[in-house]
């Protein structure tokens, strides 16, 4: 091996899997009403809101206000650019039309049940799937470019049918389409082509192409290329027509992008009459509007508004424009036009419309929500159009991305009713964001307000400008308004208001002008006939904008908070770190010195939705532990306040016992204790010999009864008759007291197998047992001790558990699980028929959506026909609405061997209140109208192990039942109890043991580390008595759920009545396979609050060190998981969001324990603020007219000068001299229309904050103005004091190293583009103070510049740290030049250098080896050698291709290289020197590619950790645990996996991992099968949506050919969550088991947990 080549990783080919962790995207980016849901009749629609490939509907509560999450689609296959509703009629639900980005595709879809070969609960069935991609490449004339610009769909709504529009390419092309409704479906019409329009022929007449000089075939071909359209903007359909006419924004030229240079530029509206059934089309008129217009947006029958950046333009039907608001200074420079400035007294305005959203609420009415959150109330008053400010900021909106309006009768909004008054109107203002929250709000609206009163009032005052004083009478505009014979009446009327409201004292007007007087936006205008003192020249100016009096308007009266979706927003590059100082309160055993919670720590959000976002799970914060204490040989625990009892393992004399321990606050401190009592002395006991019961019996099960001061306890005695005993005591403050014992059996010699929790009724509790013989008995204990008792038959199988006597087991009613719980009378009754709809969310599968062939599919497993799967949510809306009258009852609930499902009430054991078959085999649903039987496994013997129903939601809030069922193979099956039928919940998480945790108990049993007799506890015994897994909990942090003590612990927590799955963590948990479960005990309510509610739970969880060691852990509550920052994202994890203000760039943890303590963890932020920049200066420029006039003369001297020049030398005149002046005539405020609208800046800063104290800011250094912060980092470098190549550099002495906080920064000069970018590096302490210091009142730390050096190549955008030999040197990426500088002398040397091709993104370091991202020109792979200190060229990417991100990953000694490129794909490289495809070893080969469908900034490495590791808070002390117990642990190279993770610009979180290749081909095999077979949402193809998108950039020089080669983990983990017979077959297809493929799943998701 050369020496250029030494230490190079090998060059096997990794095979790489990405795996969504969460997809997070519960952003807004484009929203719409609809019926889906919820009924027409009786209920607010749904809100559909849609982002990135995430679309969501909910429905709006109507007694509170908050928004509940009905239905969820995750993971689409494409992206959404375009989403609106289709309405149905009656009380069917609506369809959805869903556009697609990239290639444009439309689907009319709407929610349906799943079919059998689907893995969730509901589908967006597609009706029609319109492709336009053909269309677009016929237009497009071999471009590629227009391809991949996101279609503009516009739609028009008619009762039973709908004319669609697209535009393609950005404008190269218009296709319409007929969209018909039949019964209750839309689909598009029998044309198997859609129309598309000849825009060649229907461009405006003076924009046409003249064809007289041409040949006609060349005049064809360029009409075709060139139609003179331009690009188009926007587009609408135009009411008031009886065909459909279609409204075009387009601008026939390119225009600069800050649309004020005015002159001939300018934007067309053309209105197209189409007739899609005659395939043509007609120009009916065409008009000129502003250059910086946006959008268009229809106002009813009378017309359209056109929104501009500077101005709102009305366009009439007839194609006049009959008003022109301007909103500020600018609106005369981009509308040269007659234009008008806001009505008096409104205030003038000084704002613009880029970024903002307006909607409408009836043609005269409409809402306008700045960019940042600013509310205008935008309305016409006649033919004048004003702009009203509310005086309200929507908060932590980042920047609106949508904008809906829902007016509301008062009485369907219970929260708004007290609003609904005379002369007022209720409605709800959805604004969706995609960079943060979106708000629901309700607002009020008060028609008929004198203006005078609201200028006055408090909320309009804030942003109004002074109001003139003047009071004359009103004006009207005279352009678009209607004359006075039409006016006639009203004209009267509005003379005598007028003359009435005018009718007062000059004193009275003096006072009142007064009181309007505010802060000017504008200086007060010289419109009215008292101001004569001003000059001839500014009278003109200013008579020219006349402004128009208003007097009556309506008023925003109010704005109501309802609800808030919180999103994160774009993700970013971040850490891992403490998130707060460790509980102090803790006693530990083994721990005197407790380490803080940690948390993956990410920026989010931008502007006022920054901050940061903190992934963690339950279990890894320590701030909520009270109390830990170590045990061993527990086998069971029982809890009730303030006591806990705990089962023991036999011991070697065969005997049990109890211990029990008591949970006590210390007097006046916060802090618990732990003490164990003498169970000798504590219980008391005259009669019954419990002393000896509790000594030697073995606890099943204890429950505190109806009455606080009893408890009773379930033993067995192994020292008599071994029977099962019911002991009943009394609780004192220091003794239990046995007042009964009562034995349990069921007549015949059986054992125990389950206990089901107990039920309190007000005089009594139940519960029940499952017995050996196959039958379940409930209990019934009454206040008198007295037992009654009820036998629910089953026999036991006959047969025993061989491989071929699966249909002799399925045929046995052997009962396998029991559950009590109480639940409505009326949660298991079938939808009525006068409550019946023919849809359930979504409506019904018509016999046009599905066939004869489809009919008998989709009732093959369900045995249902569509119709009666379509039953709707109605039932349970009336039963939450009639929840009072609805009494309570309790049901018994047992699973059967054969699958059956049966829930009898206490009251009725004959009838069952619902029964069904497919429990615990997967179904998705189970259905008491299930006809056909359920197809059962043939390779499987699967039932339900454990059952049990709960409640999940906030306490006292809305909350859902659900079951969750667990097997006898470990997987757990979630049900929604809905419409008297469960749907099972897509969870795609693996919960069954691993065969590596299998593995690793052979290992242990062989070692003797456990004894040889230990069976594997993973493999449940069907005879021997089974603990559950199972526990209901309520009030723990506000919530009721479920936790899940199996292989994988989990919580089952509902967000919004959506349940979501949390993975619990366990501190200092041993390495599974010594015991089957890491969390073998959970209790709720051991504490009891002030109010005398119970609180806080207790965990028991086996503890590293020899096999049996436990350790007892009490908790106060989950964190800040249901704070109104949290979110349930999925994938196990929760997110809480930490809210700033500002946009968080960088963020890194000081890992210093001189700086950063226990205590104080300090982290270091790069942050930006979006500031607004006040230009009131262009307001006045402090010039007289005269002066004014005199520098405009000598401008215009000055371009004829230049023209005459220009003339005689024979150039053109549009030079940069003669655009100079032009755009300095730009910036002249008429202030007569308005002022300067302010303009954004961001400001950038350095923060050091203390995560203990709220993430406060301790100390913060802001950067120079124009000076923006690139990078950030937090590394050690080592002091070398001497000079490089000199004498004494050689045999250098290497010093010490230092913490730095170093910052790349980019400085852009106040002339911006004129000049180039420079840049510096600035180097930081962090200093921490004394306590000296500390207690006079200063901040524990500070930040000190030490160096800053200037860089004159080009903006420093990254910085990292080489380390080699024992140095670490800072390594600068600035403009094209990689140095490696070295810190020594108080300064920064440098010593290497390499120099790239465009622009250097990002260096990555292994070893001495680089990684270098150019920003448009692929990867580079470079080493450096410290011997003659050079950076050298190994290889790198000769594809043009524009870097966003790179990263590493690695299994064993093979490492792969991976870039993110602009068009969201995911290359895979590695150094391959000896490949036919490397060039002779200086390129890159590329192995695989995939295509993200999301934007990355960051690619950051983790080690993949085993399923024995995944269950620890505290990984390496597992992993040191884990190598003690197996020296060879570690060696294989699927122990030695390097994956990576990253953020999206969406919101999502996903992984990419390595996996082996008997792994691979395995999950490829699978990968195809299901791409085939499963139904997907939208009629999506998953295959396509992950192929590799090619780059247009310098002609797209790559190959062809895709490599592919990535497992899509999105698609084969719904193999989780398939019913186990369709498992078998898909496995069966690919040759494999379905043990084997859910094992290889299991790691694959323990392997995405990053944290």
């Amino acid at each position: 091996m050369s020496a250029k080549t030494r230490g190079v990783p090998s060059t096997r080919p990794i095979h790489p899997c990405l795996l969504s962790v969460f997809d997070g995207n519960f952003g807004a980016e484009y929203a719409v009403w609809a019926y889906i849901t919820t009924s027409r009749n009786r209920q607010l629609p749904n809100l559909v809101t849609a982002q990135s490939n995430t679309l969501r509907i909910y429905s709006v509560n109507e007694q509170s206000g908050k928004l509940e999450l009905d239905h969820s689609f995750p993971n689409l296959s494409g992206s959404i650019c375009y989403l609106e509703s289709l309405p149905s009629v009656d009380d069917d639900a609506d369809s959805l039309l869903i556009g697609f980005a990239g290639h444009p595709r439309l689907a009319v879809c709407s929610v349906q049940p799943p079919p059998p070969l689907t893995s969730n609960s509901k589908i967006l069935l597609t009706s029609s799937l319109l492709d336009l991609t053909q269309a677009c490449m016929d237009a497009s004339l071999g471009s590629v470019t227009p391809l991949e610009q996101d279609l503009i769909a516009t739609l028009l709504k008619r009762r039973d049918e709908a004319t669609l529009a697209v535009v393609l390419g950005g404008g190269v092309a218009v296709a319409a389409i007929t969209l018909e409704r039949n019964e209750c479906s839309w689909r598009a019409s029998t044309s198997d082509d859609p129309y598309m329009l000849n825009l060649a022929n229907l461009a405006p007449p003076d924009k046409q192409l003249s064809t007289s000089s041409m040949n006609a075939n060349v005049s064809a071909y360029t009409q075709k290329i060139a139609h003179r359209f331009g690009d188009i903007l926007s587009c609408c359909f135009l009411p008031g027509y009886n065909e459909p006419t279609l409204l075009l924004l387009h601008a026939p030229s390119r225009t600069w992008s800050g649309r004020l240079i005015g002159g001939s530029q300018s934007c067309y509206v053309t209105a197209i009459s189409v007739t899609v059934t005659h395939q043509c089309a007609a120009v009916l008129w065409s008009v000129n509007v502003s250059v910086d217009a946006l959008s268009v947006q229809p106002t009813g029958v009378d017309g359209c508004l056109v929104v501009s950046a500077n101005s709102i333009m009305h366009v009439t039907n007839g194609g006049r424009i009959s008003s022109a608001l301007a909103l500020n200074g600018w609106g005369g420079v981009t509308y040269t036009s007659e234009i008008n400035p806001n009505p008096w007294p409104l205030p003038r305005l000084a704002i613009a419309l880029d970024g903002a959203k307006v909607s409408m609420i009836d043609k005269d009415l409409g809402f306008v929500v700045l960019r940042c959150g600013e509310v205008y109330l935008l309305q016409r008053v006649d033919t004048l159009w004003s702009l009203l400010p509310a005086g309200e900021t929507i908060g932590g909106l980042g920047q609106v991305a949508s904008l809906l309006v829902l007016p509301i009768a008062g009485d369907k909004l219970a929260i708004l009713k007290a609003n609904n008054k005379t002369n007022t109107s209720i409605g709800l203002l959805f604004t969706g964001s995609r960079l943060g929250d979106s708000s629901l709000l309700g607002y009020t609206l008060e028609s008929g307000v004198i203006l005078q009163d609201v200028v006055k009032l408090p909320d309009a005052a804030k942003d109004s400008s002074k109001v003139e004083s003047s009071l004359v009478k009103s004006e009207h505009l005279s352009s678009g308004g209607p004359s006075c014979e039409e006016r006639g009446e009203y004209e009267i009327i509005l003379q005598e208001e007028e003359e009435a409201l005018y009718a007062i004292s000059d004193t009275s007007i003096a006072t009142t002008d007064d009181k309007l007087k505010g802060p000017d936006i504008v200086p007060p205008s010289c419109d009215e006939e008292e101001d004569g003192s001003k000059s001839e020249v500014m009278v003109k100016k200013d008579t020219r904008h006349k402004r128009a009096k208003l007097l009556r308007v309506t008023a925003l009266r109010s704005i109501t908070a309802l609800d808030s979706i919180t999103a994160v927003g774009p993700l970013g590059p971040g850490c891992e770190g403490p998130i707060a100082a460790c509980n102090r309160h803790i006693e530990s055993i083994t721990d005197p010195q407790l380490s803080s919670g940690t948390a993956k720590i990410l920026p989010c959000g931008h502007g006022s939705s920054g901050g940061l976002a903190l992934i963690t799970a339950p279990g890894r914060d320590n701030r909520s532990i009270l109390v830990e204490e170590d045990c061993l040989n527990i086998q069971s625990m029982f809890c009730m306040p303030g006591l806990i009892l705990l089962g023991m393992n036999f011991n070697n004399n065969g005997e049990a016992g109890v211990n029990i321990l008591e949970l006590k606050q210390r007097p006046k401190e916060s802090n618990f204790t732990l003490a164990q009592v003498d169970v000798s002395t504590f219980v008391e006991d005259e009669e019954f010999n419990a002393d000896e019961s509790f000594q030697k019996g073995t606890l099943l099960a204890a429950s505190e009864l109806a009455s606080a001061r009893h408890i009773c306890v379930l033993l067995r005695n192994w020292t008599g008759d071994n029977s099962y005993k019911l002991m009943i005591l009394r609780r004192n403050d220091k003794s239990l007291k046995t007042t009964a014992q009562l034995l349990l059996s069921t007549g015949f010699p059986s054992e125990l197998l389950q206990v089901s929790p107990f039920i309190h009724n007000e005089s009594s509790t139940v519960f029940g047992c499952v017995w050996s013989l196959g039958c379940a008995v409930v209990y019934k204990l009454q206040a008198d001790a007295e037992i009654q008792e009820f036998i629910i038959e089953g026999r036991a199988s006959l047969v025993e558990a061989e491989d071929d006597d699966e249909e002799l087991f399925y045929q046995c009613n052997r009962i396998t699980a029991i559950d009590l719980f109480r639940a409505p009378g009326n949660l298991f009754q079938q939808p009525t028929v006068s409550s019946q709809r023919s849809r359930n969310a979504g409506g019904n599968l018509s016999s046009e959506v599905v066939d004869d062939e489809d009919q008998a599919l989709y009732s093959r497993e369900t045995g249902t026909s569509p119709q009666v799967l379509n039953s709707n949510n109605s039932s349970i809306a009336d039963a939450d609405s009639g929840a009072e009258s609805v009494t309570q009852e309790t049901y018994i609930a047992i699973a059967r061997q054969n699958g059956k499902l049966q829930i009898f009430s206490m009251s009725n054991f004959e009838d069952p209140a619902f029964q069904a078959d497919g429990c615990g085999q997967g179904a998705a649903i189970i259905s008491s109208s299930q006809k056909n039987a359920m197809r059962f496994p043939r390779m499987h013997k699967v039932y339900s192990q454990e059952i049990r129903f709960f409640k999940a939601g906030p306490s006292g809030g809305p909350e859902d039942f659900f079951l969750s069922i667990l097997t006898n193979f470990g997987d757990i099956h979630v049900y929604k109890v809905e419409a008297g039928q469960l749907s099972r919940i897509s969870l795609r998480l693996p919960t069954r043991p691993s065969k590596k945790q299998s593995e690793h108990h052979s290992k242990l049993r062989r070692k003797k580390n456990i004894p040889s007799s230990a069976v594997d506890e993973s493999l449940i015994n069907p005879k021997e008595f089974y603990h559950n897994r199972f526990t209901r909990f309520s009030g723990i942090s506000g919530q009721n759920g479920l936790f899940a003590a199996t292989a994988r612990p989990l919580w089952f927590v509902a967000e919004r009545r959506a349940l979501v799955a949390l993975s619990h963590r366990s501190r200092h948990v041993a390495p599974s396979g010594g015991k089957a479960r890491p969390v073998c005990g959970f209790c709720p309510g051991v504490i009891t609050l002030q109010d005398g509610s119970l609180s806080g739970f207790i965990t028991l969880h086996e503890r590293i060190g020899r096999v049996g060691s436990q350790r007892l852990t009490v908790f106060e509550g989950i964190s800040n998981f249901f704070s109104g920052l949290g979110m349930m994202s999925g994938g196990g994890y929760f997110v809480e969001k930490i809210p700033m203000g500002v946009t968080v760039h960088r963020v890194h943890f000081i890992d210093d324990p001189n700086v950063s303590t226990i205590d104080h963890p300090l982290y270091v932020l790069l942050i930006s603020r979006e500031v607004e920049i006040d230009q009131s200066n262009l307001n006045d420029d402090g010039l007289s007219a005269e002066e004014r006039q005199r520098i405009k003369d000598e401008k215009e001297e000055t371009k004829i000068k230049r023209q005459v020049e220009a003339d005689l030398g024979g150039f053109d005149i549009e030079q940069e001299w003669v655009e100079e002046i032009e755009r300095e005539n730009c910036f002249e405020i008429d202030t007569s229309l308005g002022g300067a609208p302010p303009i954004r800046k961001s400001a950038f800063s350095l923060w050091l904050v203390d995560a203990s104290n709220n993430w406060n800011v301790v100390d913060s250094y802001e950067l120079r103005e124009f000076e923006h912060g690139l990078t950030m980092k937090v590394m050690s470098l080592t002091e070398i004091n001497v000079e490089p190549g000199s004498s004494s550099a050689i045999g250098e002495d290497v010093g010490t190293d230092s913490l730095f906080v170093t910052v790349g920064t980019g400085i852009v000069d106040a002339d911006g583009e004129d000049v180039s970018s420079k840049g510096r590096v600035l180097l930081f302490e962090v200093k921490r103070e004394d306590a000296e210091s500390l207690a006079a009142g200063a901040q524990i730390a500070e930040l000190s510049l030490i160096h800053e050096k200037e860089i004159l190549h080009g903006p420093v955008t990254t910085l990292s740290c080489l380390k080699t030999e024992g140095r670490s040197r800072l390594v600068i990426g600035a403009g094209a030049d990689v140095n490696v500088e070295q810190w020594g002398m108080k300064k920064l040397t440098q010593v290497g250098f390499f120099r790239a091709t465009m622009q250097i993104l990002d260096i990555m370091h292994f070893k001495n080896f680089f990684i270098l991202s150019d920003a448009y020109d692929s990867l580079y792979f470079l080493v450096w050698r410290e011997s003659d200190k050079s950076v050298t060229l190994l290889a790198k990417d000769y594809e043009p291709i524009p870097v966003y991100a790179s990263g590493l990953m690695s299994r064993g000694a093979a490492m792969t290289f991976i870039c993110h490129d602009d068009r969201q794909n995911l290359q895979f490289f590695q150094y391959a020197p000896g490949d036919a495809a490397a060039r002779g070893g200086n390129k890159l080969v590329s192995r695989a590619d995939i295509h993200l469908g999301a934007q990355t900034v960051s690619l950051e490495s983790h080690c993949c950790r085993s399923s024995i590791l995944v269950n620890s808070a505290t990984p390496s002390s597992t992993l040191a645990a884990l190598k003690s117990q197996d020296s060879l642990y570690g060696r294989s190279d699927d122990d030695q996996r390097l994956g990576v993770h990253f953020g999206t610009s969406d919101g999502g979180f996903s992984t990419v991992i390595p996996l082996n290749e008997s792994d691979y081909w395995r999950l490829a095999a699978l990968q195809s099968v299901l791409a085939n077979a499963l139904e997907s949402d939208c009629a999506l193809n998953p295959r396509a949506w992950r192929l590799f998108r090619r780059t247009p950039r310098r002609g797209g020089c790559r190959n062809n050919d895709r490599r592919k080669g990535v497992i899509d983990g999105d698609l084969v983990v719904q193999y989780c969550d398939l019913p186990t017979a369709d498992q078998e077959d898909f496995a069966s297809a690919i040759g494999s088991t379905v043990d084997l493929i859910m094992d290889n799943l299991l790691e694959l998701r323990c392997s995405s947990m990053v944290i």
